[in-house]
């Protein structure tokens, strides 16, 4: 149990620094023929791999959580982590269809010199933005389902731990107005997640890897009656 509570500390941390690489790094293309060129750039290619080790990193935080939560069978426990394992998978599958499908068709694209198959490579790089939509709505969705599951499991806690389900429930209500404005991109809505995804996520991450080191350690008083269910 302890060496479950400390990867899931120690991912926990590490989903801090990636959860900031993740929302503060971009790569904006002003047109189309820009983003094409995207195949080439090192650095975007190296941003998808980064997601793809986010998601691995998160799943490994809450697998921590649901080895600290999994009393009597909790429902909620496993409830939550399979959302959170279709959160992380999803979002994987997205970045690997963007590595392999999507750069195939950009570089195809880009040597194409047959302007009927290009016509038709664009239309299918420009609809791939809608399957790929769709797959970030899933993975918004199970993530939101996943922070309310723990957070129910959490909240009747004491201490840190209810402190902890308090935070996933808000985490859960957030998420719900992030999936919203997937759907209508509301301005207001979308500055306030520029900042809330800089600030609070890393905030909360970081405080639900503390958790999971204090129950590790056995610093913390809720690590004997872990240890009694």
């Amino acid at each position: 149990m302890k060496y479950s509570l400390r990867l899931g500390a120690i991912f926990g941390f590490i989903s801090v620094i990636t959860t900031l690489g993740v929302h503060l790094i971009s790569f904006p293309a002003n047109s189309f023929e820009e983003s094409i060129l995207l195949y080439t750039n090192t650095n975007y290619l190296f941003s998808r791999w980064w997601i793809i080790f986010h998601c691995i990193s998160v799943f490994i935080s809450m697998g921590g959580v649901y080895v600290a939560i999994n009393n009597d069978n909790s429902i909620y426990a496993k409830l939550g982590l399979f959302s959170f394992g279709v959160f992380s998978w999803t979002e994987i599958t997205r970045m690997f269809l963007s590595l392999t499908y999507l750069s195939n068709l950009r570089q195809s694209y880009h040597t194409q010199t047959d302007e009927l198959l290009k016509t038709i490579l664009k239309l299918e790089i420009e609809n791939f933005q809608h399957f790929g939509s769709g797959l970030f709505s899933v993975f918004i969705l199970a993530f939101a389902l996943g922070n309310l599951f723990y957070g129910l499991a959490l909240i009747k806690e004491t201490g840190l731990g209810r402190l902890i389900g308090i935070v996933l429930i808000i985490w859960f209500f957030t998420s719900l107005l992030a999936l919203v404005n997937d759907f209508y991109n509301i301005e207001k809505v979308s500055d306030f997640f520029g900042i809330y995804n800089i600030t609070c996520q890393p905030l909360f991450r970081g405080l639900i890897a503390f958790w999971l080191l204090k129950l590790m350690s056995g610093e913390h008083s809720e690590l004997n009656e872990l240890y009694k269910r």
